[in-house]
């Protein structure tokens, strides 16, 4: 008998290295999926023969694990981090200040009269005077003064205020019960710290969010834990106006919750309010489950806010704060338990943990004994009752983080459920010592010793956004008790070793026993038949592998459209709760987008052919040479021949930031995986490789070994490695981490182009003089041979049409498609190819535009461009001309002289006067940008597109060309309603230092309001610098990079429009292409409600600019920087 299935409700995942986190059955190679649960397990041969007809989807021995759970987070903390003030790893409260002012910089929508200014993730444990801050610290700044600010430290158990919100404070109490009020203790004056009960002072005035605001912060934060595997979530104390918010958000809009959350009511009093909630299981399809409260006993660590049963050993005179009264609580939890929700308290020092477990205790047996009055329990009887109790309440300590050895088993002998935070420890283990003392630290984060005193489950999390959300930084806490760079105040084999998890007991820690934390260990935590098929492939054994690898470990997500599974390194399966199927995105760049159905969209043709001119930037006065986006698509990056760097907003489409490197000059400029630091080639004096943070134009560091002029230059997709090719000289690989190369490669004639392929495994160098040949190397095994050589060889190449042609076209860049399958040989010539990316089969010869033919000495092959999806090219001409092309486009008419692999654009887009020498396809929004001197944003105007039609590349068709689209996919014309473009107002004046300004953008859609973005800022004027090397030294002094305003006047004046006065200060609108039923290559649009999100690929962050600064007296230059 066999089985079978519509093969869009079920497949079969076979030839993996699979974790089920189920003891019955802890490794297997397949399974089957079945309408979004897992249904079979087991033996491939079997599986294939059982469920004949279903897709089958080869995962080449690739790990796979149960989605991750983190069972102790703030999803809404998470989300309000993202978009405020980003604090975190702050060294001094002077970059407390200087981040502050960024922000306001960056986000000119504030209003200084009603909006509050928030931040999160201050901690002066990590600053040199390690005392708390004061608002007296926020308002020494004048510019920042006049705002209301609140900052939140990086436990949230202290707030940070100015005096302009200090003086909104009515009748301050001298005490809280519970909490601390700073103040002076000379004049017993509001230093502007309020600790834990006291915060509620602050937040009782705090404007409330809106809900557009709200959802916002949730789709932000929702976009970022997908991003690193996690599927489940328990929400560690939410208010019920939040929860009120999460119910109609998953009955209203469910694919904007496509997260299943565990929320704990939160009680900050520590009383029952149960007759206000009801309990929720599995709302939207598992989305939302609502069964527990969360009580508070007492504050943090880090704030001497821990209630400790002795005084601190480093502060004698503090011991904590105990937030309420332990001796009520035992009535109240029982009306919960009779309401039947679990209650989960948060402890943190020992007596606040010795205090709970004997209410639990307490609460225990009164509970046993008022459900048996009728009869005589023995002391054993009484005690095995409130064993089974316990087990079926399942009651947690949240944190659990100081105990005393005997608090330690009787956790064990109550069937207390230790909620613990590995990274926790990490953090802390710098101080935690001194300040508890050696007996106490004893007990402290003793995950080992919990185990062993017989703890049914231990569930593991982050506490985001107070660590990390990446769990793999969790699992290496868990099993190495080391900081990331394999030290310890202990030394290489960890702080307190003894303490270790075994790896499987840290993997079950984020799976199966944090779903028994939350009661869904039926449903959920395990790859076990009749669960929910969340799981998640890997880029790494990490069972396996040495423990420093476990912190890189990396998931994206790739399915082949109409294909069984391609070979790709690195990959993530997100279970979409919706639809039940696969939800697919395409770009590797782009892990952290936003997987929301409604604001994603498969790429077609369409979209291409309603690209117009959004926004033209006129910084620079000479060509553009180098465009990179960052891993988010937000932030767009620039070099020119001008020796500048431009740093720009996608989402808003505004201009961030001007920095000039006069006396270095600057090419090829990328973006490290964050978005405040790029790498760049040097052009002068040296060849020296500069890694430069735009935050504070500060380099990093400088990397030194080339000797001739770099002309290629990539970094890793998935680790700090980056790659450098100089010309006539060779290829070196770079860490981040240090300034000496880790291998090179020597190539004494011609010019190297390097590419890494989606996995970051797998480093391509074309040598165009030397055979035409592409070597693919193991960046693992870079001292070794490739381990293949691509020939690429074009017999029908043809002389360029201007002068001094190359018989053969010059390489200039290779890129991989997202995909991995295809690579993109960028040539100075009239023609560009991609061929296959494992074998030498020439898959197309793009033809139909006009080649730079190396013109301008800098030309690095940024003038093509891959599309996310892989499919499509996109690339500039000598003309001007942007020219698209269609690789999986059948041909016809082909000339017998190319063997019928020439393809001619299926569409051009007529607009630069100038070449066109960079084009760029963001890697994670529907946009583009193209450069020649000036910069222009290129975005779709219309909505909701046709089906995309059979287009065929003609090679009939002359080389430049507009093209005539069938009647019924033709573009909108420039009077539709659906528009967007640029405008300038007539009167429009150049300013004194170049900008323009009344700046008009729109970009409206049906059903929107057209937006204006007005150009107008403040100037503030700083002193004249004269020397370069004034502001900006690093190490020995003598490096630096320079700052200045944009040049004085543009190359050409803009032209002329009508300015409009409505809308919001927004660039990219909503398109909503709807849900589709087949598994779809997919990628994040930007949306409307995008503009004031800050996301970055790895830790929050705030969103980088400075304050304008205005040009020197004398015409020259200064360290200053220019923003938009």
């Amino acid at each position: 008998m066999s089985y079978s299935s519509e093969p869009s409700n079920g497949y079969i995942i076979y030839n993996a290295n699979i974790y089920t986190s189920d003891d019955t059955l802890p490794k297997i190679e397949s399974f089957v999926v079945m309408n979004g649960k897992f249904v079979d397990v087991g033996n491939k041969i079997d599986l294939m023969k059982k469920w004949n007809g279903l897709k089958c989807i080869d995962l080449q021995g690739r790990t796979i694990l149960p989605g991750l759970i983190d069972a102790h987070v703030h999803l809404m903390g998470l989300g309000e981090s993202l978009l405020s003030v980003n604090l975190v790893g702050t060294k001094s409260v002077e970059e407390v200040r200087e981040r502050i002012r960024e922000y306001i910089n960056s986000h000119p929508e504030i209003n200084i009269t009603t909006d509050w200014i928030t931040g999160w993730g201050w901690d002066q444990t990590q600053w040199k005077s390690k005392s708390f801050p004061t608002y007296e610290d926020l308002d020494c700044d004048p510019f920042i003064k006049k705002y209301s600010i609140s900052l939140s430290r990086i436990d949230g158990h202290a707030l940070l205020v100015n005096k302009n919100i200090l003086d909104k404070l009515v009748n301050v109490p001298k005490t809280v019960e519970g909490g601390e009020i700073g103040r002076n203790r000379e004049t017993n004056e509001l230093t502007g710290i309020f600790i834990d009960n006291a915060m509620q002072l602050i937040k009782k005035i705090m404007p409330l969010p809106s809900e557009q605001l709200l959802l916002q912060q949730l789709r932000s934060a929702i976009s970022k834990i997908h991003s690193f595997g996690l599927i489940g979530v328990h929400d560690a104390g939410i208010p019920l106006n939040i929860l009120e918010f999460f119910k109609k958000v998953v009955n209203e809009q469910p694919e904007k919750f496509n997260i299943r959350n565990y929320a704990m009511i939160e009680s900050l009093e520590n009383t029952y309010n149960g007759d206000d909630v009801e309990i929720i299981e599995g709302l939207g399809d598992g989305r939302l489950t609502v069964r527990s409260v969360k009580f508070f006993m007492d504050g943090a660590l880090g704030s001497w806010g821990a209630a400790l049963l002795e005084p601190y050993s480093d502060d004698p005179t503090k011991q904590g704060l105990l937030i309420s009264d332990p001796t009520l609580l035992p009535p109240v939890i029982k009306k919960w338990i009779d309401k039947g929700f679990q209650v989960n308290t948060h402890c943190i020092g020992d007596k606040a943990n010795q205090l709970i477990i004997n209410t639990y205790e307490q609460a225990f047996r009164e509970y046993v004994l008022s459900q048996n009055e009728d009869k005589e329990l023995t002391e054993q009887e009484v005690n095995d009752e409130m064993k089974k109790l316990a087990e079926k309440v399942r009651f947690r300590i949240e944190h659990a983080q100081i105990l005393t050895l005997e608090d330690i088993k009787r956790i064990g002998r109550l069937n207390i459920i230790p909620s613990m935070q590995p990274t926790h420890a990490t953090s802390d283990m710098s101080y935690a010592e001194q300040r508890l003392g050696n007996e106490r630290i004893k007990g402290a984060y003793a995950w080992r010793s919990l185990i062993e005193a017989g703890v049914k489950a231990f569930p593991l999390s982050s506490d985001f956004p107070v660590e990390s959300v990446n769990p793999f930084l969790g699992i290496h806490a868990a099993i190495t008790r080391k900081w990331v760079n394999g030290q310890s105040p202990h030394g290489e084999n960890g702080w307190f070793p003894s303490q270790k998890l075994t790896r499987q007991e840290a993997l079950k820690g984020f799976t199966i026993d944090a779903a028994y934390a939350a009661f869904n260990e039926a449903i959920m935590g395990s790859i076990s038949i009749g669960k929910y098929a969340d799981f998640i492939v890997i880029d790494r054994d990490i069972m396996e592998i040495s423990e420093s690898e476990i912190v890189d470990t990396q998931k994206f997500i790739h399915i082949k459209k109409n294909k069984e599974y391609v070979m790709n390194f690195g990959e993530i399966y997100l279970f979409d709760l919706t639809s039940k199927r696969l939800y697919i995105t395409v770009s590797l760049k782009s892990a952290l987008s936003c997987y929301e159905m409604e604001n994603t969209v498969e790429l077609n043709v369409n979209h291409l052919m309603s690209l117009k001119a959004a926004r033209n930037f006129y910084e620079n006065s000479q060509p553009i040479t180098a465009c990179d986006f960052d891993c988010t698509g937000e932030f767009c990056v620039t070099a020119s021949a001008d020796e500048s760097i431009n740093l720009y907003n996608c989402i808003q489409g505004r201009h961030k930031k001007l920095i000039l490197s006069k006396k270095y000059g600057v090419h090829l400029t990328r973006f490290t995986h964050r978005h405040t630091d790029i790498i760049y080639a040097s052009t002068k004096e040296n060849d020296t490789l500069r890694y430069l943070s735009l935050h504070d134009n500060q380099f990093i560091r400088y990397f030194e070994g080339h000797q001739k002029r770099v002309v290629s230059l990539e970094m890793s997709p998935m680790s700090d490695q980056f790659a450098s090719g100089a010309v006539n000289e060779g290829v070196r690989l770079w860490d981040l981490r240090q300034p000496t190369f880790l291998g090179f490669i020597n190539i004494e004639n011609g010019r190297p182009c390097i590419a890494y392929d989606p996995s970051g495994i797998v480093l391509a160098i074309g040598l165009q003089n030397h055979d035409n040949v592409i070597k693919l190397f193991d960046i693992r095994k870079f001292d070794q041979a490739p381990f293949t050589t691509l020939n690429v060889i074009d017999n029908y190449a043809l002389p360029s049409s201007h002068p001094r042609p190359p018989i053969q076209p010059e390489w200039t860049s290779i890129k991989f498609s997202n995909d991995g399958d295809k690579i993109l040989v960028t040539t100075s010539g009239d023609v560009h190819y991609v061929t296959d990316a494992y074998n030498t089969d020439m898959k197309r010869r793009l033809i139909g535009h006009v080649g730079l033919n190396n013109a301008l000495q800098l030309l690095g092959g940024e003038e093509t461009s891959w599309t996310p999806d892989g499919r499509f090219v996109v690339g500039g001409s000598q003309d001007g001309m942007i020219n698209f092309w269609d690789i999986e486009a059948p041909l016809k008419n082909s000339m017998i002289l190319a063997e019928g692999i020439d393809s001619r654009p299926i569409h051009t887009l007529e607009y630069h006067v100038r070449p066109t020498q960079v084009v760029r396809f963001n890697p994670a929004k529907l946009m583009m940008v193209s450069g020649c001197t000036d910069l222009t944003f290129w975005l779709p105007s219309f909505e909701n597109p046709e089906e995309e039609k059979e287009i065929t590349a003609d090679i009939s068709m002359p080389p430049t060309f507009n093209f005539n689209a069938p009647q019924n996919i033709a573009p909108p014309s420039n009077d539709s309603a659906i528009t967007t473009d640029v405008n300038y107002n007539q009167s429009t004046t150049n300013n004194s230092n170049g900008s323009y300004d009344n700046v008009a953008v729109t970009a409206g859609v049906v059903g929107t309001t057209d937006v204006n973005v007005n150009n107008n800022n403040d100037k503030n004027n700083d002193k004249d610098n004269d020397n370069e090397n004034n502001n900006d030294n690093y190490g020995s002094g003598n490096e630096n990079a320079s700052l200045s305003n944009m040049p004085s006047s543009p190359l050409a004046a803009p032209p002329s429009t009508t300015s409009r006065e409505d809308g919001d200060n927004n660039f990219i609108n909503i398109i909503d292409n709807g849900n589709t039923d087949e598994i779809t290559t997919s990628f994040d649009i930007p949306t409307s409600e995008a503009s004031q999100m800050i996301i970055s690929s790895n830790e929050p962050e705030n969103n980088q600019s400075s304050e304008t600064q205005g040009p020197s007296s004398d015409g020259g230059e200064t360290d200053t920087m220019k923003t938009d």
